[in-house]
């Protein structure tokens, strides 16, 4: 048996209307639609991490997190 993903899990930070940050999540199954999201949604969704959620060889239950550190920039003078 191969190794294979069943799901994945992006998880990211955005504001609200009151300027909050707060974590929320997006469920995707295929990294077009991974690709996608991103894409669509990178200037107002910071990435943090993305999960994913699959079987190892052994058909056992494994998860992968793949983390992300945002940097911003100053604002130049």
């Amino acid at each position: 048996m191969s190794a294979r993903v069943i799901e994945g899990t992006v998880v990211f930070w955005r504001w609200d209307e009151e300027g909050i940050l707060y974590e929320a999540a997006e469920v995707f199954e295929t990294l077009d639609a991974l690709f996608d999201f991103c894409l669509t949604h990178g200037d107002e969704r910071l990435v943090d991490r993305i999960v994913l959620n699959g079987l190892d060889r052994h058909g056992r239950q494994r998860e992968l997190v793949l983390a992300f550190s945002s940097v911003t920039a100053p604002v130049p003078v």
